[in-house]
């Protein structure tokens, strides 16, 4: 029995993931099944942000975080 439960996540540094979110898997593909589509965007948009903010490792990770606070 496999499990069908996925997270996803964008790896900035060596262990160090930001999880984006999580689906059930019901398809082969992420394209063939809408909730599995809509994390594939959301992994999209995330990785666009992080490049635009020059998040390129876990220390500009960080860095982003406290400017927002």
């Amino acid at each position: 029995r496999r499990n069908k439960l996925r997270f996803y996540a964008i790896k900035i540094d060596e262990n160090c993931f930001v999880i984006t979110g999580g689906a059930i898997k019901l398809t082969m593909k992420m394209q063939e099944h809408e909730d599995t589509r809509n994390e594939l965007i959301k992994l999209k948009q995330a990785r666009a942000f992080f490049s635009k903010n020059n998040v390129i490792d876990q220390a500009s990770f960080f860095e982003l975080i406290n400017e927002q606070k």
